[in-house]
């Protein structure tokens, strides 16, 4: 019976503990303002919290185990009613970097999640070496299947009902823990079983160092590939829990199946067959770069991290099962796991400045692939598995350039039949060498590095830059004269240095609805005008030299592109006098003067990634807090995957104001000549519709239905439920 318990308070606490990363996830999101890489942050603190649980885990006796457990319990209900989980953030400095956001989380989460992991560790330490296989196993089932059923309770908690509703599920799931770690631990101190080891003896024949490094990249490759997976979903979906959480459930469904002795034994090698096909399915992608909505892109990703966890998952239980010494391989899975996280959300940024880390992490699973035992082809040779590939891969190489000369040369740049050609090779040579695991590895860094290169001529590329925000570039047309501003790929504006370089190109065109809303009365009298939002500064060129106007941006590549002169001349040439804020608008514009700006302008973010936290109630009232009497608050809503347009009114409504919508989706062919962009704004007015001049009785405009019942707020945003499935990235 009490093993019975003691095995139900290890799932719970599994439990507890996959829902503590949810919560810190979406703190972290609010306070970076859904920044896509707080996601990936988050996941590698964990994993390094499962790390030094993994080595303290090693030394707990069952005599200690009972004493930790009963101290863990009453810390955790303790450090509960004290600190909070996911309550007590640090305010957001004014550069974010992954740095801060880590020791953010680690400061706001690490002590009641690592009390959690503490319990499960102690709790394993009470039930003591089991007599068999079959009973460790059942415990490995039980304390994945808890991980599993919390991801999945949290994530859909938090998509639907709310950060803060997870944050309560959380704390009574905390305290009921800690009650049944204490009630546990005096059950075991007052027993008279002997001290015994958490873990049968360890085999007196050391581990190799060859199987410890083996078995550490093993760990790395997958927990790679998730973090490789969240970057290159970063500029195509927002941060939704559902998204992120779907990630995580598909790694940890590979250790749920290795966590099984006969599942895993039964879907290894179709696993190991299924592997090839999958990664070069994503290889292709990346290649070929196809105009798929998003589930039609996301989903090969996610299918590829499933069977690369099921095979490099079932290789570790496998050696785990066969060790005398398994806690070793665990901690080893704990640090590749950790080390894996660290290249691609530390180290990565800062050697390339694109989501290279992604590419790099697929090569990496097809070298982690290993044969099942007594395969034939299982063996290493080092000219065949080694030299072979890298001579076919040479190849590839030289028939790529000179299609690629030819494509240029003679076929008017038909690049797109090259990257087609190219592939198409370098997959067939790939699976004609799948039979042999390191081959076939081999074959696949290749391609991926020849697929990888450049084709065709390349615009010059002024500057590039890649922050905790995003990947920013300008690049510069020589034959138009145009310098063109891209985030994540996304084009952010541009700017003409040779004909009209004061001309207000893309989104925010005079034809278009930002030149009727720098058209209206508010928007000439205004004395000031805040936008949040940089970009290439293009906006104050609708300001005269009465006014001034104040730019706030979280993103510190795109404020040193925007006021360098040799990109952009905006802000130094246009008519204003413009200052420009680093930091995250909405805290920014907090500390304005109440009722200080005849305009505010708020963007859809940071690009294709719209925080959701600028279009709550409690923004709203913070907006209409700083508007003047008379002001205009305007919404550009253009970019993204979210649906913005009703959950804008529905929380103006909170604020008392009334807004107007346009979409100007289809320029015309003159107009898109010209540079224009189509998009799609907002405009809002406090009180009278007068300061909107003629935009309520102009029928490109509609007025927006409002339910204020469903407005965001700062607790509850159901990002999900705006998402646009179908849409293009």
């Amino acid at each position: 019976m009490l093993v019975l318990a003691l095995a139900l308070l290890l799932g719970l606490a599994a439990f507890l503990a996959a829902a503590a990363l949810t919560v810190a996830v979406m703190a972290a999101l609010a306070a970076t303002g859904w920044a896509p890489a707080a996601v990936g942050v988050s996941v590698v603190a964990f994993q390094l919290l499962a790390l030094l649980v993994a080595v303290a885990s090693r030394f707990l006796r069952r005599r200690k185990a009972a004493v930790v457990l009963i101290a863990s319990g009453v810390l955790l209900a303790v450090v509960e009613l004290a600190l909070p989980l996911g309550r007590a953030f640090p305010t957001t400095p004014q550069d974010v970097t992954a740095l801060w956001t880590l020791g953010a989380i680690l400061a706001s989460a690490a002590l009641p999640t690592l009390l959690v992991v503490i319990v499960a560790g102690s709790v394993r330490g009470l039930l003591g070496p089991p007599p068999s296989e079959a009973p460790r196993w059942r415990l490995l089932r039980i304390e994945a299947g808890g991980a599993l059923l919390g991801l999945v309770a949290s994530v859909l908690l938090a998509s639907f009902a709310g950060a803060d509703s997870l944050r309560n599920l959380w704390e009574v799931g905390a305290y009921v823990l800690a009650a049944a770690a204490v009630v546990a631990g005096v059950f075991e101190v007052r027993s008279r079983r002997g001290d015994v080891g958490t873990e049968t003896p360890p085999d007196p024949r050391p581990i190799s160092k060859a199987l410890r490094l083996d078995s550490l990249f093993l760990a790395l490759a997958p927990a790679a590939l998730l973090l490789g997976v969240l970057a290159y979903a970063a500029p195509l979906v927002p941060s939704v829990p559902f998204l992120w959480g779907l990630a995580l459930l598909t790694y940890l469904a590979g250790w749920l199946v290795a966590s099984s002795p006969g599942v895993r034994r039964l879907l290894h090698r179709p696993a190991f067959l299924v592997l090839p096909v999958t990664t070069l399915v994503v290889v292709g992608m990346l290649a070929v770069k196809p105009d798929w909505p998003l589930w039609e892109l996301l989903l090969p990703q996610l299918l590829n991290l499933l069977v690369a966890s099921i095979v490099c998952a079932d290789v570790l239980a496998e050696r785990r099962a066969r060790s005398n010494d398994p806690g070793a391989i665990t901690l080893l899975v704990a640090a590749g796991a950790a080390a894996g996280g660290v290249l691609v959300v530390f180290v990565a940024p800062h050697l390339f400045t694109s989501f290279a880390e992604y590419p790099v992490a697929i090569a990496l699973v097809a070298l982690a692939r290993r044969a099942p035992e007594g395969d034939e082809h299982a063996a290493f040779s080092p000219g065949m598995d080694v030299a072979l590939p890298l001579g076919l891969g040479l190849l590839l190489f030289f028939f790529s350039r000179g299609l690629n000369r030819w494509a240029t040369t003679y076929s008017s740049g038909d690049l797109d039949v090259v990257t087609d050609l190219v592939f198409v090779l370098g997959a067939l040579l790939a699976l004609s060498v799948r039979r042999w695991p390191v081959r076939f590895g081999v074959a696949v860094t290749v391609v991926v590095l020849v697929v990888s290169l450049p084709l065709g001529a390349q615009l010059p590329v002024l500057f590039a830059n890649r922050s905790f925000f995003a990947v920013d570039r300008v690049t510069a047309d020589p034959v138009a004269g145009a310098h063109t501003l891209l985030s994540d790929g996304v084009v952010f504006g541009e700017q003409n240095t040779r004909k009209n370089p004061m001309a207000i190109l893309g989104y925010e065109s005079r034809s278009g609805p930002a030149g009727q809303i720098f058209a209206t009365p508010a928007a000439r009298n205004a004395q000031r005008v805040a936008v949040l939002g940089l970009r290439t500064g293009s906006l104050a060129c609708y300001g005269s030299e009465s006014q001034t106007w104040s730019f706030d941006e979280r993103d510190p590549a795109i404020v040193s592109a925007a006021e360098d002169p040799e990109l952009f001349t905006f802000l130094r040439d246009c008519p204003p006098s413009a200052t420009v804020r680093l930091g995250m608008e909405r805290q920014s514009l907090a500390r304005a003067p109440d009722h200080s700006f005849g305009v505010i302008v708020v963007r859809a973010g940071n690009g294709p990634q719209p925080d959701p936290r600028l279009y709550t109630s409690e923004a709203m009232k913070l907006y209409v807090s700083k508007l003047a009497p008379g002001g205009v608050l305007s919404f550009d809503v253009t970019l993204g995957a979210l649906d913005l347009q009703q959950h804008v009114a529905d929380a103006a409504l909170t604020a008392g104001a009334t807004c107007y919508a346009r979409q100007d989706l289809e320029p015309s062919v003159p107009r898109l000549l010209a540079g224009v962009f189509p998009s799609s704004w907002i405009a809002c007015s406090h009180g009278s519709p007068d300061s909107l001049g003629q935009i309520p009785s102009d029928p490109r405009w509609h007025r927006l239905g409002e339910h204020a019942l469903d407005a965001w707020t700062d607790g509850h945003i159901d990002v999900a439920g705006a998402m646009r499935l179908g849409a293009l990235p």
